[in-house]
């Protein structure tokens, strides 16, 4: 898992970068987001892996394997719901996370290297239908032609990361080392 928050230090902001593993953590401190303090952190431009990440543009910059955190998606669609507790599409995606994360868990424990193929297919279907739900609720303007809201109507960035990166976001049932984040 890699993420980034911002931290003053001697009067000035700064970011302390971190990558997590099962056994390790390793944080550092750099004047530069993005691309540039990540670089400068030293981990992300030479690892091959799979990265879990909070969706944040940066990342997607590198030539790894994508996953997405699903605890950051959770914080998300709560101040989705705080903030506009009518996109009920936000309080179907919180359930669907949760809903996954204990079959993952169930399924680990039983020894299997991912979820059923039922409960996969399940999913898949459910996670369509909560984003068919969250465009109706949100129609897109008709000239735009990417998956993505205007800013102004608050919860679209989060329907459109949805869209754009469900597979990123399904594995967290389909591969075993894949962490809820």
């Amino acid at each position: 898992n890699f993420d980034e928050t911002g931290s003053r230090v001697n009067g000035r902001t700064g970011w302390i970068h971190c990558a997590v593993t099962s056994m390790y953590t390793l944080l550092g401190y750099s004047q530069k987001r993005g691309a540039k303090g990540m670089n400068e952190f030293g981990v992300l431009p030479f690892y091959k892996g799979i990265i879990q990440h909070d969706c944040w543009a940066s990342y997607w910059k590198y030539d790894v394997k994508h996953a997405v955190c699903c605890a950051h998606l959770l914080r998300e669609l709560n101040g989705i719901l705080e903030n506009h507790p009518e996109q009920l599409w936000a309080k179907h995606f919180k359930i669907l996370l949760v809903n996954m994360k204990k079959t993952k868990d169930v399924s680990i424990m039983n020894g299997e290297t991912q979820a059923s193929s039922h409960y996969i297919g399940m999913y898949d279907k459910q996670y369509a239908e909560i984003l068919k739900s969250a465009y109706e609720t949100n129609p897109l303007p008709e000239e735009n032609k990417f998956p993505s809201m205007p800013k102004h109507q608050g919860s679209g960035i989060k329907i459109s990361t949805a869209y754009l990166h469900s597979e990123k976001i399904l594995s967290v049932i389909k591969k075993k080392h894949q962490r809820f984040c």
